[in-house]
């Protein structure tokens, strides 16, 4: 340290810091480039949408699975995410809410056949029954 006391200490903190969040920023940087890349080589459409980035076309992509065609519609789109309105009512009173048991047990659709992303390369697909 550049000296004694609590300014002194202060200082050496914030330069600590200061190349902490360099680096985080680089390896952020560096993440979403690799994330992007991979996106574009999987369904490079998905980020020309307003308000898509990359992280938000990954975990479409991953929500999704390698079988985006399992999904007919929006709806069951909806259903799989957990953001489907289901039944509430009481009585006379007719309410809906959201499924959010959907939501809560929701895991990325295990793939059944080889990945051709580069990350996934030796992973073996998953045996189907």
């Amino acid at each position: 340290m550049d000296g004694i006391g609590p300014a002194a200490a202060a200082r050496h903190t914030l330069r600590l810091l200061a190349r902490r969040i360099q680096h985080l920023t680089e390896e952020i940087n560096d993440l979403t480039a690799r994330i992007t890349t991979a996106i574009a080589a999987r369904a490079p459409k998905i980020l020309e949408h307003y308000g898509v980035g990359p992280d938000t076309a990954a975990a479409l992509l991953i929500t999704a699975g390698d079988n985006p065609q399992r999904m007919g519609s929006e709806a069951s789109f909806a259903a799989l995410c957990g953001v489907s309105p289901v039944e509430a009512s009481s009585g006379k009173t007719q309410r809906r809410r959201l499924n959010s048991t959907a939501a809560a047990t929701a895991r990325p659709t295990p793939r059944s056949t080889p990945s051709s992303w580069p990350a996934c390369a030796g992973i073996p697909a998953r045996a189907t029954t």
